[in-house]
């Protein structure tokens, strides 16, 4: 994006937060929207390239998101909102992220990378990048399966209850409580992982047979506690769902 054409952007982003929009200014907004689909296809082929995975590609963010937005976030520029388009990878657990995310490093390089496992965003958890292509910023969204499936819960708690959850307001006490919960399962998932990876055969060679019994029961343990702690987790944003599935949607 040139200079010219960036502030231009800027201007109309400054125009969105008043609140006074024509219908000259969504139809730039929208041309503007449009400009990231060969940034994103880029992304997404390299993506595969370079993981062997298959992105879910998330549509472009809608005009009424991205005034949402610039209104949430009073000094943040048009030309450096993030997310406005990107895709989305979904992996069984963390070491299985991690490795995703050196991938993708290397891939690009120069990304940023927003790692919101150590510092969630109102209990969502997930390692973003943010990668600069054809001079447009992409967002890639890294998750494991319980991230995505806490992200999703949240999406329709918002959609079903109060679209303020999503940004830390409204009852956020079930969506911190779950976050935890995945936690506490994720840090299981990465010590069943290793333990595997240490008493599986071959690599067990070395290892005395009463310990090798002894770490196998733990591991087998460990695995069903894996497993139920997720039916759990499960059954109760089924149990959740049921509970709001008969409120009228919330109109944002």
């Amino acid at each position: 994006m040139s200079p010219t054409s960036k502030s231009r952007i800027d201007r109309l982003g400054e125009r969105l937060k008043t609140g006074e929009v024509s219908d000259d200014d969504l139809r730039e907004l929208d041309t503007y929207r449009e400009s990231f689909a060969e940034a994103s296809k880029e992304v997404v082929a390299a993506i595969r390239d370079v993981t062997g995975l298959e992105p879910g590609v998330r549509p472009a963010k809608t005009t009424i998101s991205i005034i949402e937005k610039l209104h949430r976030e009073k000094t943040m520029k048009l030309s450096q909102m993030q997310g406005i388009a990107g895709c989305r990878v979904v992996v069984p657990g963390t070491r299985e992220q991690d490795r995703v995310v050196g991938l993708l490093g290397r891939a690009f390089p120069r990304a940023k990378v927003v790692d919101r496992r150590q510092k969630p965003s109102h209990g969502y958890r997930a390692v973003h990048m943010i990668a600069t292509v054809r001079d447009k910023l992409v967002e890639i969204q890294l998750r494991t399966e319980l991230q995505n499936l806490w992200a999703q819960q949240s999406e329709i708690l918002s959609d079903r209850i109060d679209p303020r959850i999503k940004y830390g307001g409204g009852n956020q006490a079930i969506l911190k409580e779950t976050s935890t919960w995945i936690v506490a399962l994720e840090a299981e998932e990465a010590t069943y992982s290793k333990m595997a990876g240490t008493f599986s055969e071959p690599t067990a060679k070395g290892y005395k047979r009463e310990t090798l019994q002894n770490e196998r029961a733990r591991l087998e343990k460990l695995e069903r506690d894996i497993a139920e702690g997720k039916t759990r987790l499960i059954e109760t944003f089924k149990e959740l769902n049921k509970l709001f599935e008969e409120r009228p949607r919330k109109v944002n």
